[in-house]
């Protein structure tokens, strides 16, 4: 059986911008929650912004994650460990009333549209900064739907 290292590795990761955000989403409320395994510190979600004209949202939100990764001591590759990202919207209710009423909805009417796991493990080389692009995959169908822009950046 290969050896096998535990490496401590601080990942900073900033959740850039979501685009090609269908065009029932513009002037709604969208965000991005993450998760990377059972620990408090790895979950979060980021501001809540609208969604412009260009059916796009800038999220410029940045957070950091530790995490324990293991590498192969001969092949020096990393085992995968992924976070999750969820791309969430809130669709106000078709008849509003009041704004107490809206907001007692809010909850009610907030759902998760789609999500992407990514693998940690891929962007594992010390002060890497990687610019990527992944699309979101949605619970209902487009033809070309909803990408998520992240900068990854690792060090040790």
């Amino acid at each position: 059986m290969p050896k096998k290292n535990q490496v401590k590795i601080k990942y900073t990761i900033s959740l850039k911008s979501i685009f090609n955000l269908p065009a029932e989403s513009v002037s709604n409320t969208v965000w991005v929650a993450w998760k990377r395994g059972s620990k408090s510190a790895n979950k979060g979600e980021s501001k809540h912004v609208l969604v412009d004209k260009e059916r796009q949202a800038l999220l410029n939100e940045e957070f950091m994650i530790n995490s324990t990764m293991t590498q192969d001591e001969k092949t020096k590759a990393f085992d995968a460990k992924k976070i999750e990202f969820t791309f969430k919207e809130v669709r106000p209710p078709r008849n509003i009333h009041s704004l107490t009423i809206f907001f007692q909805e809010v909850n009610k009417k907030t759902k998760p549209l789609g999500k992407v796991v990514v693998n940690l493990a891929e962007y594992t080389a010390t002060g890497n900064r990687d610019t990527i692009t992944i699309p979101l995959v949605l619970k209902k169908k487009t033809d070309k739907g909803p990408s998520l822009k992240v900068l990854c950046i690792t060090a040790k």
